[in-house]
């Protein structure tokens, strides 16, 4: 599908691209220009997202991985609307053992520099699915929500998880979160299982 969908383009519009630290910078005629790059265990690799025009603002977005503490810090404020129960001062030690611990990952869209969502997301292997890639977190700020940023994001990780070899995107979601499920059926996620739980 990937391939007959390059080839389209290659005929219907001329294409600008410039690869620069591992990102590509794409852009055909009456589409958004979108920069991001796939992280692999073994390789960087370079890749690129078409958003139709009107679908999202006219100035570049960027979506990048966040592995500095500068980094991590820049996408606090929207994650923890997302987990407002996690104190601020806490957030860059809990990211930090995360990722040590589990193979934690954090990526942030951006816009005009400003983070305008987040993801945190790890690989996981089971019997009953084989490898998927797991999203523990998926927020975009509340006061940017609807133009697109979320389903951007969506299909980076998307994007990511085949390219890592996973055959599946899995994510829990609260039952309270209606509008989001809105979304999470348009963009062909199901409800195959229910997630039980029990404190201890």
């Amino acid at each position: 599908m990937a391939g007959k969908h390059s080839q389209r383009r290659e005929r219907s519009s001329p294409t600008k691209s410039r690869v620069r630290a591992g990102a590509t910078r794409f852009q055909p005629l009456g589409f958004v220009l979108v920069e991001f790059a796939l992280e692999r265990p073994d390789v960087r690799e370079s890749a690129t997202l078409q958003l139709k025009a009107g679908t999202m603002p006219s100035q570049t977005i960027t979506i990048a991985v966040a592995s500095s503490n500068e980094q991590i810090l820049a996408t606090r404020d929207v994650m923890l609307q997302l987990r407002p129960s996690l104190p601020s001062q806490e957030y860059l030690p809990t990211v930090r053992r995360m990722m040590q611990a589990d193979g934690y990952r954090l990526v942030a869209l951006y816009e005009k520099g400003a983070v305008r969502a987040v993801a945190g997301f790890r690989y996981m292997e089971m019997l009953y699915c084989g490898k998927v890639l797991y999203v523990d977190d998926l927020n975009t700020d509340e006061a940017y929500r609807s133009r697109g940023f979320g389903k951007t994001l969506l299909d980076w990780l998307k994007t990511e998880a085949r390219a890592n070899g996973c055959t599946q995107l899995h994510l829990d979601s609260g039952v309270q979160r209606e509008r989001t499920h809105r979304f999470y059926f348009r963009e062909g996620l199901t409800i195959p299982a229910y997630h039980f739980r029990c404190a201890l």
